[in-house]
């Protein structure tokens, strides 16, 4: 056998096609092409179009400076290359005893005898260290140049880096274990299996140690997008803050001093292979150290995972797709197994997250781990097994998935015990199951079937079927996972299936966008395999490759009909070479639409339904047309209420803008703007600045440069003037866009000097640019010159002293006036807020009247008031009133009603101070002090009383506007009731209060004794002068008093309870008490004819009932005490004592009056009372106040009563008795 050791071999490839006289195509042929780490084959094709002769020549070093030039083949014109395949001849260079890891360079040369010399460019490579795949390798995308099917260059692998114990490789990665148990990776990493924290490229090319990853902490501590190792280098940055940054031109998260280190471009973004390369290297090798490794024992590779045992531990670890519950999953966690003795002795019981592992494999879910994580921790493993089966996996592909495989494991323990997990025969096992069957085990392989060695030499399968002879159905020629026989490309490890067997691999159509289940996708009886345009119905043959089919195409035979070096179907317009790239194909070239802002790429750049070409603005989704090219959008000249169809809306010859008082419109909508649809939706300047500041946009483009903005740019020269109010002939421009347009704005460049000033003569500066400003010492805006001439103070900006300086003071020599626009004497604020007036014209109302003395100054019929009533002289002489006075008929009422809103000026009379405010005081009356009452606070009211009859002495109101006066009137309010009976006479609403207090109930008073009742004092709407419990009586009438006859129960209750709403005597319980206080009810008194208002109906001084009330002293009626006994026909017991004892006050204990009974018989009630009468009336009066004076009385009997009774309203004694009823 050849060796290959030491060895490079350059391979060249000669093609033969359809060519013009004497054409040579020569080109590297990268298919046969061999790189390892010290020799080289270099392959190179050749094609003529007839034959030739000629020398094959290589230069070959390591500069491109010294290359040595070695002859490879000399070509005879009888060499005879129809003899090989498509007319082409490869030649091979090789080249051996190179250096590793070193960078090599070559260049092709044919030189002939009729051709000339033919060259290709220099090219170079880069010899492998130990173990790599070609450079630039991608195994799922050919390389420029080869069609699908291709094979694309070897993996070699080469031991210079240390002694080997296992090396496995399946679907081109490679796993490698060495003596010490690190356990390296390398090649095609689509599922992880290459741990490679540090690049996310699909082919790793140098040897990575597998590693634990290292803690967040340890890659990015600050989480700034920099890694710590990065920051670190040359102490650019503080790893741990966030806003200590490193610089970072291209904005790639590589820093600067990195990149230039590693001798990649550090202001570019893009990061080519070569240079991902350097970046993994350079990570790799300083981010993991020791304290990440983990040494392995063993290890066993997949197409889609990993398995390995830890070489101290023995663990079990995993990575890359754990479907098919590889990984395990279904054992939960780790520390919950290995504290559970009961999964510890039942190991298959635990099953319930099977359900999870199985419905990933059964949707076609991927559960991938990046890093080798732990699965077991129960056994010591010594020897592991893993396989995939796509061939005929038996998993059931119950939801019709493109792709379905078992993956299967194997594993014997330390002890001999041998261990199955995954899927086998078509069963996912929930843990794995221990198959030793009491047998100890050495050996173990998974293929299509378990095969395990046994210890004592013999050899079983487990769980599956073994062929017996190897079939069709195992082949697998490209290692694609795909039997031949299933693999519509057997050849092409890229391809497997085709659906429609038409040529086309399934992978091409999806991303072709043609149907995989349908052979001819566009109908147009032209395979899509052979198909050139095979989405297209119209078309299928592009003869000249060139995009464009053959029925467009000007040129069938060139690919580049213009010569733009653009290929007809990318070009904008194939016959005209200024227009080239058009990657949209919509007819506009690429150049032209970043000219106007869109993107080449897309049809409708902001997505507003209008493709690019026909879009004026492409770049914002809220314009499309101008239509009457005047540079503003319709759709916002619609809000602009310009006319979209009309450069001039308002015809002053001004093209429109934005009109100044729609900016804060505008403004406000693009501030408001909504991004959540996209930028094309919320760039405010393509939305209205842009817009806004057209008059400067010189060119038209979109865009005010600076030279535009100062007026200076040659495309200024000839501008057409913008009309910043496009609505209103009159005006045009706002130079200083204060809003005023400059045809009335008294300084229309807003520098502070009025328009007039500028322009006069003396001055001669321009009011538009606020630059030019005139001389100015004081800095009064008003010109030095005009100063002097008006006999101002040209070095005091303030002549007069008011406030105002000079420029701008309309009296600038009278310090009580001064902004007066219009010289009418009133200031403009007074008639912009208080007057309504135009500050700007001296008489508003254009009656000949100035503001100022004009009365009226918005009413051009009227102008004076001399009574000061409201009313115009002239309106009042109409209609006979007198015009001098505001009482024309002298009744006391004035001729108007006061307008409270007429503004004045008033003078305070005890400040002096005057300002304008409104006509409060004259109407409404008001409060201040009084210095002739020790400057206390005093109310005065208002005397201004409306007159409804000014001419009409005997008459001045009108309640009921019914055209006759309230004192003509019986029934002012016109509410049906004659005021005589309405105790609201102007309140149409109201007429009966039935708890108003009147003097009659004694609530109303005359406290001052003027004679008035119910006074309103303080003329505040109360009325003072009344008294009482107020809550019983009111001023509210019956129809809004929610207690008509305030007895303080609601109307409603009474309603409800059947007693009477407007009697104050009658609620609910009122039958039940008893007013009299004679004991007996009211309702008792009116059953039984008694008066219940009167504790003595009939007036002879005995209750109508049990009970005496306190007697009303009020009244002068004479005394009496009454002295009661149970019953008339009572008997007193013999023995018992009966006496009435009267002492008078101030009188000597002695000069009592007593009368007794002794007991010695037994008497009546009757008897006893009559007894007592008698001598109490013998007996006539008891002596008081020290025998001065005698209280005279006479005793009578009623019932069972004794009653004493005196001649005025006082007793004037004490009394005590054998009972006493009431005093």
């Amino acid at each position: 056998m050849r060796s290959f050791k030491n060895l490079l071999t350059i391979i060249i490839i000669i093609c033969s096609f359809s060519l013009s006289a004497q054409e040579i195509i020569l080109k590297s042929d990268f298919k046969n092409t061999q790189i390892r780490s010290q020799r080289v084959e270099l392959a190179v094709a050749i094609n003529p179009s007839e034959s030739f002769a000629g020398d094959l020549k290589i230069s070959f070093g390591t500069s491109t400076t010294s290359l040595t030039t070695h002859l490879v083949a000399t070509i005879s014109d009888q060499d005879d290359f129809t003899s090989y395949e498509n007319n082409t001849r490869t030649f091979v260079f090789e080249q051996e005893n190179l250096t590793v890891n070193t960078t090599y360079y070559y260049k092709w040369s044919l030189e002939t005898v009729t051709a000339g010399t033919i060259e290709e460019e220099i090219k170079n490579i880069t010899t492998p260290s130990g173990f790599a795949v070609l450079p630039y390798q991608n195994f799922e995308i050919p390389e420029a140049g080869l069609i699908p099917g291709d094979t694309i260059g070897y993996i070699k692998y080469e031991d210079t880096d240390g002694t080997w114990t296992k090396v496995q490789t399946y679907y081109k990665t490679t796993l490698g274990l060495k003596e010490n148990g690190s356990l390296w990776a390398w090649g095609r990493n689509s599922k992880k299996l290459v741990v490679n924290p540090a690049s996310q490229s699909e082919v790793v090319y140098e040897p990575i140690q597998v590693m634990t990853p290292p803690s967040p902490e340890q890659i990015d501590a600050d989480g700034d997008g920099f890694l710590n190792i990065d920051e670190e280098l040359n102490n650019q940055s503080d790893p741990n803050d966030p806003l200590s940054q490193p610089l970072d031109s291209d904005g790639d998260r590589f820093s600067d001093a990195l990149e230039i280190l590693l001798g990649n471009n550090p202001y570019d973004s893009y990061v080519t292979q070569e240079e991902d390369i350097r970046i993994n290297k350079f990570f790799i090798e300083e981010l993991f150290d020791s304290a990440n490794q983990i040494l392995f024992h063993d290890f066993a590779v997949s197409r889609t995972a990993v398995l390995a045992i830890d070489k101290t531990s023995r663990h079990l670890y995993y990575w890359g797709d754990g479907n098919g519950n590889i990984n395990l999953n279904s054992r939960v966690y780790d520390d919950h197994i290995q504290n559970s003795q009961h999964l510890i002795d039942e190991p298959d019981s635990n099953v319930l997250p099977l359900n999870y592992s199985l419905a990933d494999l059964l949707s076609g879910n991927s559960i991938i781990s990046d890093f080798p994580e732990v699965i077991d921790t129960l056994l010591r493993w010594d020897k592991v097994a893993i396989s995939n089966n796509f061939a005929n996996p038996k998993i059931p592909n119950i939801n019709n998935l493109g792709e379905v495989y078992d993956t299967t494991a194997a594993g014997i323990t330390e002890d001999g015990e041998l261990y199955i997990w995954g899927v086998i025969d078509g069963l996912m096992l929930p843990n794995y199951l221990n198959v030793s069957n009491g047998m100890t085990w050495k050996d173990v392989r998974v293929g299509d079937a378990i095969i395990a060695l046994a210890d004592n030499g013999t050899i079983h399968e487990i769980g599956m079927n073994i062929p017996t002879s190897a079939n069709a159905s195992t082949k697998d020629r490209d290692n694609d996972g795909v039997a031949d026989v299933d693999d519509a490309f057997e050849w092409d490890p890229a391809f497997q299936y085709d659906n429609d067997d038409d040529g086309f691999p399934n992978k091409i159509e999806d991303q072709v966008g043609t149907d995989k289940n349908n052979p001819d996708t566009d109908g147009d009886g032209v395979m899509d395999a052979e198909d050139q345009l095979p989405l297209d119905s119209n078309y299928s043959k592009d003869s000249d490759f060139d995009g464009l089919p053959d029925e467009l195409d000007p040129n069938d035979d060139n690919w580049d009909s213009d010569g733009d070096g653009v290929p007809d179907g990318e070009d904008a317009d194939p016959s005209d070479s200024s227009k080239r790239w058009d990657c949209d194909k919509d007819g506009v070239s690429d150049e032209e639409e970043w000219q106007r802002n869109a993107d080449p790429c897309i049809l409708d750049t902001d997505g507003d339904g209008v493709d690019d070409k026909d879009d004026k603005y492409p770049r914002t989704w809220y314009y499309q047309y101008d239509s009457d090219g005047d540079g503003l959008p319709d759709a916002l000249e619609l809000i602009n209420e310009t006319d979209p169809n009309n450069s001039d809306s308002d015809g002053d010859g001004y093209l429109d803008a934005i009109a100044i008082s729609k900016f804060d419109i505008f403004r406000q909508a693009a501030n408001n703007l909504d991004c959540s649809e996209g930028w094309e939706r919320c760039d405010q300047w393509l939305y209205f600045w842009r817009f806004w500041d057209i008059k400067y946009d010189c060119d038209g483009n979109g865009w005010v440069s600076w030279e535009e903005w100062e007026g200076i740019s040659d495309a200024c020269q000839n501008l057409q003037p913008r009309d910043e109010f496009p609505n209103n002939a009159l005006y045009t421009a706002d130079t200083d866009r204060d809003g005023d347009p400059d045809e009335i704005d008294e300084d229309d460049d807003n520098d502070g000097f009025k328009d007039v000033v500028e322009l006069d003569s003396s001055v001669n500066t321009d009011p538009k640019d606020w630059q030019s400003q005139p001389e100015d010492n004081d800095g009064d805006r008003m010109a030095d010159v005009i100063e002097v001439s008006l006999g101002l103070d040209p070095y005091n900006w303030d002549t007069d002293g008011d406030g105002a300086a000079d420029g701008w003071d309309a009296w600038p020599l009278d310090a009580t006036i001064s902004w007066d626009d219009d010289k009418d004497r009133l200031e403009n604020w007074i008639e912009e807020n208080r007057l309504g007036t135009d500050p700007q014209k001296a008489d508003t109302d254009e009656d000949g009247v100035n503001d100022n003395e004009d009365l009226f100054p918005l009413d051009p019929n009227q102008s004076f008031d001399s009574d000061g009533d409201g009313l115009s002289d002239s309106y009042e002489t109409s209609l006979g009133m007198d015009p001098n006075s505001k009482d024309s008929d002298g009744d006391g009422y004035y001729d108007a009603p006061c307008d409270r809103t007429k503004q004045i000026f008033y003078t305070d009379p005890d400040t002096g101070y005057s300002w304008w405010t409104d006509n409060w005081r004259e109407c409404d009356g008001y409060w201040a002090q009084n210095p002739d009452n020790n400057n206390n606070w005093q109310y005065y009211p208002s005397s201004w009383i409306e007159d409804k009859f000014p001419t009409i002495s005997s008459e001045w109101a009108d309640s009921d506007s019914d055209g006759t006066g309230d004192n003509e009137d019986t029934d002012d309010d016109n509410d049906g009731t004659l005021d005589s009976e309405d105790d609201f006479p102007y309140d149409s609403s109201e007429q009966k209060n039935t708890d108003k207090p009147t003097i009659a109930n004694g609530y109303l008073t005359d406290d001052d004794g003027d004679g008035i009742y119910g006074e309103d004092y303080n003329n505040d709407g109360w009325v003072e002068e009344t008294t009482g419990d107020r809550r019983r009586f009111d001023f509210v009438g019956d129809n809004k008093d929610l207690d008509d006859d305030g007895d303080l129960f609601l109307d409603v209750d009474e309603i409800a309870n059947g007693t009477d709403p407007l009697d104050p005597d009658d609620y609910p319980g009122s039958g039940y008490r008893d007013q009299d206080g004679d004991g007996i009810s009211d309702r008792t008194e009116i059953v039984n004819g008694s008066d219940p208002k009167n504790w003595d109906t009939d007036g002879d001084g005995i209750s109508d009932g049990w009970r005496y009330p306190c007697w009303n002293y009020s009244d002068n009626n004479p005394w009496k005490v009454f002295f009661e006994i149970p019953k008339i026909d009572a008997t007193t017991e013999i023995g018992d004592e009966y006496y009435i004892s009267l002492e008078g006050n101030y009188q000597n204990y002695n000069d009592r009056v007593i009368v007794t009974f002794d007991g010695q018989t037994s008497l009546t009630g009757l008897e006893l009372l009559n007894y007592f009468a008698t001598e109490l009336n013998q007996i006539g009066q008891v002596t008081y106040n020290n025998g001065q004076e005698n209280e005279i009385f006479s005793a009578q009997v009623s019932g069972t009563r004794l009653i004493l009774t005196g001649l005025d309203n006082e007793t004037n004694f004490y009394y005590k008795a054998f009972k006493v009823i009431l005093h």
